[in-house]
């Protein structure tokens, strides 16, 4: 092996796949590895090492809130379920609106006379279109959740 300078320490290492053989790897201790900006938590984007972003909202598999450190606690130990999943969160809220010919609009989308409004919010947020236990903080699953529900309070001839 071959010391580059006092600053840095020979490493053996095998090489996979040819036995007895040594990779020299060489390690500066001092070395700064600049590879783009480092992640910044509470920007609302998720960047290796977080586990999630932003602190507060519920955005953790295990259906809590995410830390102040933009990390997601453990799973509980007894393995119970969350009361509210989270899988593959891509929004915070979403909305569905049909409208027939003869409903009254509103002065925006979501204060008219539809036939059909239904709207997901975060449980931070409170309100009656939160996002309730059993649901999926996922928003766009809890939207077909309670699309698919009110489907089946539909007349036959609705269908």
């Amino acid at each position: 092996m071959r010391q580059l300078d006092a600053g840095h320490r020979p490493l053996g290492v095998d090489e996979p796949g040819d036995p007895g053989q040594r990779l020299d790897v060489f390690v500066a201790p001092d070395a700064e590895v600049a590879v783009g900006d480092p992640p910044v938590c509470g920007d609302g984007t998720v960047t290796a090492p977080e586990q999630c972003d932003p602190p507060g909202s519920l955005t953790c598999p295990s259906g809590v809130a995410c830390a102040a450190d933009c990390t997601c606690p453990p799973p509980p130990e007894d393995a119970t379920a969350p009361a509210i999943p989270c899988e593959s969160k891509t929004a915070h809220v979403a909305y569905i609106l049909m409208a027939e010919r003869n409903d009254t609009n509103g002065d925006s989308h979501n204060n008219g006379k539809y036939t059909m409004y239904l709207t997901v919010n975060q449980p931070a947020q409170g309100g009656p279109n939160a996002i309730k236990p059993g649901e999926n903080l996922n928003p766009v699953k809890t939207l077909r959740m309670r699309y698919d529900a009110w489907r089946k309070l539909q007349p036959a001839s609705f269908k």
